[in-house]
């Protein structure tokens, strides 16, 4: 249109294609402008995009890696662990072995002196019976050898008393140590042995055990220290 008004004037025709040139120019190099912030725009979030999947590698490679330390580290406390628990295993089975043989060993003597006092005058008999107390004191577990023998046994059965103590309240010492013993699967005439006592004390303590469990005549009580 503006081609066809330019007949009467071509300054003013040139003054209008100049103008809308110009326009055009100013159009097209806001375009640009525009086109170029949106390519900017677009590649700052790719390189933002970029950059966080970088530093979530990173992080989960530390993390991988943090992870495999703590695992290798738990792995080894447990061999540690496993180690201790053979080793206070096998010192508790040498401490029970040591004690019954020396309990029948006992045994055997006991029987020894009582045939011979049947059968032949005993020519010293101050002697022998001096060295049957020995014997007995021996196989008899004294504070000390009941320090050394918790020890291990927690080792083994780890948290036995005091499930036991919260299972049963208000056991006297000999009759924590009778349901350890039984924990073991020791008879009575071993446990009187081990704890100086007579086969009636011992059933005194089955009896007072059970009622203090609430378990009937016919609860075997071994089996109920292997509960705990």
């Amino acid at each position: 249109h503006t081609r066809w008004n330019c007949d009467w004037s071509s300054d003013v025709c040139s003054s209008d294609l100049k103008v809308q040139a110009s326009r055009m120019r100013a159009e097209a190099e806001a375009l640009e402008l525009r086109l170029a912030g949106e390519v900017a725009r677009r590649n700052g979030i790719i390189a933002a995009l970029f950059l966080a999947m970088v530093i979530a590698l990173l992080l989960f490679n530390r993390q991988r890696a943090r992870s495999k330390t703590r695992q290798r580290e738990l792995e080894s406390a447990q061999r540690i662990t496993e180690a201790e628990l053979r080793t206070a295993s096998a010192d508790l089975q040498a401490f029970m072995r040591s004690f019954q043989e020396k309990s029948a060993l006992l045994e055997e003597a006991e029987h020894e002196v009582a045939r011979l006092k049947e059968s032949v005058p005993a020519q010293e008999p101050v002697d022998r019976d001096v060295h049957l107390k020995l014997l007995r004191k021996s196989v008899l577990l004294t504070d000390q050898d009941w320090q050394e023998f918790s020890a291990l046994f927690e080792k083994v059965h780890a948290g036995f008393f005091a499930r036991l103590a919260e299972k049963m309240p208000g056991l006297t010492p000999a009759e924590t140590r009778f349901m350890a013993l039984g924990r073991l699967g020791m008879n009575s005439k071993e446990m009187a042995a081990m704890l100086g006592v007579g086969a009636e004390a011992i059933r005194q303590v089955r009896m007072r055990v059970r009622r203090k469990a609430g378990a009937g005549d016919g609860v075997d009580l071994e089996v109920l220290a292997g509960e705990v």
